[in-house]
């Protein structure tokens, strides 16, 4: 027997990501979500690397 709690989220997250489905809604959640690893990623490699094209 499923646990009910489990399934109440499954099924949450199933009607959000039906309604996400609307292409532009979803890439600008995905980019508000993803945004913060990003630039932490960049600001990382921005601070390591010193730019090559530089004379």
């Amino acid at each position: 027997m499923p646990n009910l709690n489990q399934s109440k989220i499954l099924l949450q997250l199933d009607n959000v990501s039906r309604w996400f489905i609307s292409g532009e809604e979803r890439v600008r959640v995905l980019k508000i979500l993803i945004s913060p690893f990003t630039a932490a990623k960049w600001w990382r490699l921005s601070a390591h690397q010193v730019p090559v094209n530089q004379h």
